[in-house]
Parts: structure tokens; C-alpha cells; sequence
């Protein structure tokens, strides 16, 4: 998509690989690829901040959002079922939605996580990985759902031990 600059809501849809670029959406994403890839432009330094809830649908397909300098400032909701990869980054909170990732590896980077309660589930039998992005990094779990295994990373192991 190249850069971004939407002050809006940005709704994109695609039939097959659907690569999101990099740049601002100060409202909500909702990007289906109809069982294609949703990537993000890879070169150093192009980040996606996203300023309203976002909602990725991959179907079949990997989500690959992994640049440094992401922000997901709502809700997250990821769904793409099959086997593969799902990888998340986000400079500060993710809070990461009902999802279901079906048997794909899913990883999760930043600063601070938060599953909200109530209904949200995470559904994975390909178990979840969080890599926290600094020593102070905490976790937060409602009432959710968590389907499949989990594995905290040592970094985040050292940030149970503070």
C-alpha cells in the first residue's frame, strides 16, 4: 500500500497477499486478505501505527507485522487459521482481542500485554510466544480464554522476577 497518512478508518481488502505499507491510520484497520499474507514494508525504519482498534483476517494466510516501531493502539483481533506464522509487534500496549490463530505459531512483542476478560479467547493449539521489549514489562489477563501452550522468553521471565 505504500505509505499511509488516513486521519479515518481504513478498510482493506485483497484476494490474495495484502502487504499494508507503512505510515498512520488514526482510526480503525480492518484488513482481510481472503487467504493471502498480511505483511507490512519491511525496510528499516517503516513502522504502522494504527490509533483505533485493528482487525486483521488472513484466513489461511500468515500476519507478519513486525517492524520495531509499530503501534496498535486498541484492540487487536487476529484470525488465520491453517498452520504457519502469526507475529506481532507493537512499541507500547498490545491488547490482544478474541483471536483465533488455529494451529499457526503465534508471537507477540511489547512493552506491556493485555488480554482482556469477558469473552475474548486466544484460540491456538500452535502456542503462543511473548517476547517482552524491556525488563519492565508486565501482563495483564482477564478472564480469557487460552488455548494451546505458552512460552515467555527470558527476558520476560526476569520481568516476573522484579
Amino acid at each position: 500500500m505504500g505509505v499511509l497518512s488516513v486521519s479515518g478508518n481504513l478498510t482493506a481488502t485483497s484476494s490474495g497477499p495484502l502487504n499494508l505499507g507503512s505510515g498512520s491510520i488514526g482510526g480503525s484497520l480492518l484488513a482481510t486478505s481472503n487467504n493471502g499474507n498480511i505483511t507490512q514494508a519491511t525496510a528499516s525504519g517503516n513502522k504502522l501505527t494504527v490509533g483505533g482498534t485493528t482487525t486483521l483476517n488472513a484466513g489461511t494466510g500468515d500476519i507478519v507485522l513486525t517492524q520495531t516501531g509499530n503501534d496498535f493502539v486498541g484492540n487487536v483481533t487476529l484470525t488465520a487459521t491453517g498452520t504457519g506464522t502469526v507475529a506481532i509487534t507493537t512499541a507500547n500496549t498490545l491488547n490482544l482481542a478474541a483471536s483465533n490463530v488455529g494451529a499457526k505459531s503465534m508471537t507477540l512483542s511489547a512493552g506491556t500485554f493485555n488480554f482482556p476478560g469477558g469473552a475474548s479467547s486466544i484460540v491456538t493449539t500452535g502456542g503462543v510466544t511473548l517476547q517482552g521489549l524491556t525488563a519492565a514489562t508486565t501482563i495483564g489477563v482477564g478472564t480469557g480464554l487460552l488455548t494451546g501452550d505458552l512460552k515467555i522468553t527470558q527476558a520476560m521471565i526476569n520481568a516476573f522476577a522484579d
